[in-house]
């Protein structure tokens, strides 16, 4: 899921997208491989 390419676009290392991506799920809890959960949090963003 996470790539190289996405890491060093937002200059962090991959362990750290992980990380944020993994608290991010904590505290909405939801899970970002279901994908109803996904366009529920994308929504959300553009709104």
């Amino acid at each position: 899921m996470i790539s190289k390419k996405t890491s060093a676009k937002l200059y962090v290392h991959p362990n750290t997208l992980r990380y944020r991506i993994k608290r991010v799920e904590e505290i909405c809890n939801i899970n970002l491989h279901h994908y109803n959960d996904m366009c529920c949090l994308y929504f959300s963003l553009i709104l």
